[in-house]
């Protein structure tokens, strides 16, 4: 009985150890890069008073321009189906009835062109062959790896640059890191900066621009 309350009495006068103090800053690199690829959504769209009628004008140009992406050099992996739809069309005048007046037969293409200097001549040529329909253009990089280790090396020199200023603002010196997470990565275009057109490429033009990768980190340090 009487060591428990020595030991008691012990724990009470023993002073609290004082933590570690810390700092946690954000850091934020980017790192713009030229892109190397681009990726076009468009499609094929037709109408006419019959469902098979509609398909077929559909199909026959959907067919023309899957061949002139093959004799551009698309590889057929770098071309894919997202969307076919067959749509009736309405009219409500007069009665207020509906009446069926034809059909509208779409089919969407993902394709990614890998020769941005191809780039306007591609289009121009699906263009005439019969894709109707130009719902976006992306430029990105085919390898974003070497790039988001830069803009990851980026932030983490800004994170611990702004720790040695708060640091020595607040009379201490810092000491090792006890803590660092990804805050996030992205990726984005860059404002257009140069208006650009293949020799060969006719009446569309490509504005390239620069990608944007950027990396967050937040990174807890020790304080001396």
């Amino acid at each position: 009985m009487r060591n428990l309350i020595t030991l008691l009495f012990l724990t009470l006068i023993t002073p609290a150890i004082a933590e570690t103090p810390q700092i946690t800053v954000a850091g934020e690199g980017e790192i713009a890069v030229a892109p190397d690829l681009a990726r076009i959504s468009l499609g094929v769209t037709h109408q006419a008073l019959t469902a098979t009628e509609a398909m077929d004008l559909m199909g026959a140009d959907l067919a023309r321009v899957l061949d002139r992406l093959r004799a551009s050099g698309v590889a057929p992996s770098d071309m894919q189906t997202s969307g076919l739809r067959l749509d009736i069309l309405r009219d409500y005048k007069n009665t207020g009835v509906p009446r069926v007046t034809g059909y509208t037969a779409n089919s969407n293409i993902a394709v990614t062109i890998r020769d941005l200097d191809d780039l306007g001549a591609v289009l121009d040529a699906l263009i005439e062959d019969g894709a109707n329909q130009l719902s976006g253009l992306q430029f990105d990089v085919a390898d974003r790896a070497p790039h988001l280790t830069a803009a990851r090396q980026a932030a983490v020199a800004d994170a611990r640059s702004k720790a040695e200023i708060f640091a020595t603002a607040a009379g201490h010196t810092l000491g090792p890191v006890q803590m660092i997470r990804e805050a996030g990565q992205t990726a984005r275009p860059m404002p257009m900066m140069e208006m650009r057109m293949a020799a060969d490429s006719g009446p569309v033009p490509i504005a390239e621009g620069e990608i944007i990768i950027r990396a967050d980190v937040a990174i807890t340090y020790a304080l001396d």
